[in-house]
């Protein structure tokens, strides 16, 4: 058995299909779709289409499933009464990260208030080992050159930052309004006209 989870995309797509089981071993439908985690490039929720009433697809975080390749079958680890008032969702839909908290929430699962991105935590195989990380750093004379040639960058012809004086908008707010006075009053004494005209 392995768990959802640790799937990469190409080969968690084919498994779209497979009969999906709850923890008894009852069948509740079929994987019917994946999402996947941007920051890991590994499966994050299953989309189940359920054999019940409405045949909608509920979503499971991968964690909490598991495959048994050699039978073809992905078992969910909660029972099936809980699976049916599982959050629902299109399968062509992507996932905003409120949507992903509360499916994590109906699963008993938490999220952390601070997003892990470092490499070292999210994909560990592509860090780099700490001896290459130590020798890559810059000395504190190489620093203050790469900020001068930034600095350089920023203070080119011509390139614009927020860092630039705002403008005053007021005098030209009251211009416009101004010149909209007259189109306003003619606007108002034609519907005037026009209302007297239907009485």
């Amino acid at each position: 058995m392995k768990v959802l989870d640790s799937f990469a995309e190409r080969e968690a797509r084919g498994l779209i299909g497979l009969t999906v089981v709850d923890q008894q071993g009852e069948k509740v439908g079929s994987l019917s779709g994946i999402w996947i985690d941007p920051s890991t490039h590994r499966v994050e929720y299953m989309g189940l289409k359920s054999s019940w009433l409405f045949r909608s697809t509920h979503l499971v975080p991968s964690r909490n499933v598991e495959v048994e390749r050699g039978n073809g079958i992905v078992r969910v680890q909660f029972p099936a009464e809980f699976l049916r008032e599982a959050p629902r969702f299109n399968p062509k839909a992507e996932l905003s990260e409120m949507e992903k908290q509360g499916i994590n929430a109906y699963y008993g699962h938490f999220l952390p208030l601070r997003r892990t991105s470092a490499i070292e935590v999210v994909r560990p195989e592509e860090a780099l080992p700490p001896e290459a990380a130590t020798a890559a750093q810059a000395s504190p004379q190489d620093r203050t050159a790469i900020e001068r040639q930034e600095q350089a960058f920023f203070n080119q012809e011509g390139f614009v930052t927020d860092a630039m004086p705002e403008a005053n908008a007021a005098a030209e707010l009251e211009r416009t309004i101004e010149e909209a006075k007259p189109r306003e009053k003619e606007y108002n004494r034609r519907e005037g006209e026009w209302v007297e005209g239907e009485k």
